[in-house]
């Protein structure tokens, strides 16, 4: 099996999405404060809260990891049980592994309150994060507890011949349950994960400190059939709100900064320029990439304009792709040519003869006016579905022909990790209408493509329900993920039905 479970918590929106499809209880809340390192959410256990998972299969050895902040005020030598968890066999608790009030963790014979079985003086401080792995055998003479922080590579806590099996005859367990007694902020989750031995992926024994990290969807790919609802398309970006004017020298590249964010990625096909007064010369632009603050490579260019009036447009050959991030508009004249000024924004300026092509990368010094200028983006259908938290029927993707899908590339790792683990992919989604409908989240990586939850999708109803799955190694190859798989997955929704 390997994996058998495992959430970040980051992608919903409120505590009622995780009942969509992926946990089977939940009383506890998601809070933004409830994460380890200030992106994404975290699930807070306190008051009363519990999340209950029923799990796949009985499992006689389970690796439970997580991260951990005790939000309650640590008081030495309190022996009072605060947040923690259970496992059990059907509704009957096998034991539980709870943080105390003194600051130390017991293993018990079941719920909050039951026995000491076993503790860890690991010392936890108050609103610290904690990485925990746990490896729980479950017998009633020989079962054991063994457990690590931080990743470390030996056990910081081990109880051998102890009873886990307190609830049921059965040497198993198949219900995982976060749990805490009445009161507030008892304590912060994030980055679960439940594995066993039996896998044949990396996720068979103990790991270093793991973590979840969001990579959304950020460019559609020639696969686009969905239509993108709930935003506005095209779009302006670039500051455009009007300060003065000045003139611009002729033979003057013009490198003027700006953003794409989370929502806006897509296609550029036309640039507009502010200019004052009539203009009798050429005008032309380009787009370049961003290279740590400064323009960097030149990612398409416009054709010449002559005389271009006042609102100078000017258009690519061919669409620029612009996936969230930071490029820099260009314009060059042959003649000077009077301008609005905007915003202070991040500006450059590079000498160029006009009759010369744009630089492949690009050069110059900072400038000090900040000229009016902006780009018309036509929003991919990626845009619709990269939100960060879901957004319900803010921003959304949707078709009703049978076979049709869209595939969109995804964000590239920000650095490169010591292992993955695992790739999860989600897809929220919904019918609007009281027709049947089928839907599933097509997975493309190298040669291998599937449509899940199966080739005829899930039945659909009028509220969203989450389709997900979890690859300990990639698809294509059969083997662990490698940073340059991940980065190539591709994913996207598809009609079946």
């Amino acid at each position: 099996m390997g994996l058998i479970f495992a959430d970040s918590f980051d992608f919903y929106a409120q505590a009622g999405d995780m009942l969509a499809g992926v946990w089977d209880g939940m009383t506890a809340t998601l809070s933004s404060v409830a994460t380890r390192f200030g992106v994404g959410l975290g699930m807070r256990v306190n008051n009363g809260g519990t999340a209950t998972k029923i799990l796949p299969g009985n499992y006689t050895t389970i690796f439970v990891g997580f991260a951990f902040r005790p939000t309650f005020t640590i008081s030495p030598g309190n022996t009072t049980q605060a947040t923690g968890f259970t496992l059990g066999d059907g509704a009957s608790v096998q034991l539980g592994i709870f943080a105390r009030l003194g600051g130390d963790i017991v293993v018990t014979s079941g719920s909050f309150g039951s026995s000491v079985l076993a503790t860890w003086p690991i010392g936890l401080l108050t609103n610290q994060w904690y990485y925990l792995q746990f490896k729980i055998t479950i017998n009633n003479t020989t079962g054991s507890v063994e457990a690590r922080l931080n990743g470390n590579s030996v056990n910081d806590f081990t109880a051998t011949n102890i009873n886990t099996r307190n609830g049921t005859a059965n040497s198993f367990v198949n219900r995982y349950v976060a749990t805490s007694p009445f009161g507030t902020n008892n304590g912060d989750v994030d980055d679960l994960a439940l594995w066993d031995t039996t896998g044949v992926g990396p996720l068979v024994d103990w790991t270093d400190d793991m973590r979840a990290i969001q990579i959304m969807p950020r460019a559609d790919t020639a696969q686009k059939q969905f239509t993108l609802g709930g935003l506005a398309t095209p779009i302006t970006v670039a500051p455009n709100n009007f300060i003065s004017s000045g003139n611009l020298a002729a033979n003057t590249i013009i490198y003027s900064k700006f953003t794409v964010t989370q929502q806006q990625g897509g296609t550029v096909s036309t640039l507009t320029v502010a200019i004052n007064a009539s203009f009798a010369g050429s005008l032309k632009g380009a787009i370049y990439s961003d290279n740590a603050g400064t323009p960097g490579t030149l990612l398409g260019s416009t054709a010449t304009v002559t005389n271009p009036g006042v609102n100078g447009l000017l258009t690519f050959g061919s669409p620029v792709a612009l996936p969230r991030g930071t490029y820099w508009l260009a314009i060059v004249a042959d003649a000077i040519i009077n301008l609005s000024t905007t915003t202070a924004i991040a500006q450059y300026s590079q000498a160029l003869a006009f009759a010369s092509a744009f630089p492949g990368t690009a050069g110059g010094a900072s400038s000090a006016t900040n000229w009016k200028m902006n780009a018309s983006v036509a929003l991919y259908n990626a845009s619709g579905v990269s939100e960060l938290l879901e957004d319900g029927d803010t921003t959304y993707v949707q078709d009703a022909t049978i076979g049709d899908f869209d595939l969109y590339t995804c964000d590239q790792l920000a650095t490169t990790p010591a292992a993955i683990y695992a790739v999860g992919v989600k897809e929220f989604i919904k019918k609007t209408d009281a027709n049947f409908r089928a839907g599933g989240l097509v997975v493309k990586s190298g040669a291998f493509q599937e449509i899940l939850p199966n080739s005829s999708g899930l039945n659909l109803n009028t509220t969203n329900q989450w389709i997900w799955k979890y690859y300990e190694q990639d698809p294509n190859t059969g083997l662990q993920w490698q940073p340059g798989a991940v980065n190539s997955l591709q994913a996207g929704p598809k009609t079946t039905g």
